[in-house]
């Protein structure tokens, strides 16, 4: 679950960090599922990152910063691209899953996560089952996460 030469290069907090973060990935194994994108796993894991919650208004800043380029991240973008811009993708998958606890709870996250882990072998793409999970747990379409997730991450950088 971690790479030893580096993870040992990080202070306690970091690899305590770290070790969270990894854990909740073999934690939800058994809930996830083929539709599950990189934005919901990396955005879920961060948010069991010890001290995560004090980070957001520096991810939300960082963020609003970027102004035009804020969307939800693509699977793409946690794998290409320049350390920052990898980086960036996980500070919006963070702030996009921390404004779906605040807004709705923790227990619809997790029940957000289930049912989208549970569309196994079903015709459509990953983006379509996202789309599809997220109006039947929070009555929301992509469009609408992803305008009032842009207000609450604006909010959030005050």
């Amino acid at each position: 679950i971690i790479n030893p030469s580096t993870f040992l290069g990080f202070t306690a907090a970091g690899q305590r960090s770290i070790f969270g973060h990894e854990l909740l990935h073999i934690a939800t194994r058994g809930d996830s599922g083929p539709h599950v994108n990189l934005m919901v796993e990396e955005g879920l894991a961060q948010l069991a990152e010890p001290g995560g919650a004090p980070e957001l208004a520096r991810v939300s800043r960082a963020a609003v910063t970027r102004g035009s380029s804020l969307h939800l991240p693509e699977d793409l973008e946690f794998v290409s691209g320049s350390g920052d811009e990898i980086g960036f993708a996980y500070n919006r998958a963070f702030s996009a899953l921390t404004f779906l606890r605040v807004r709705f709870g923790v227990d619809k996250v997790v029940e957000f996560y289930k049912q989208l882990g549970s569309r196994r072998i079903e015709p459509g793409t990953n983006r379509y089952h996202f789309d599809q999970t997220l109006k039947a747990v929070f009555g929301l379409t992509v469009e609408d996460f992803e305008r009032e997730w842009v207000k609450f991450a604006a909010s959030s950088s005050a």
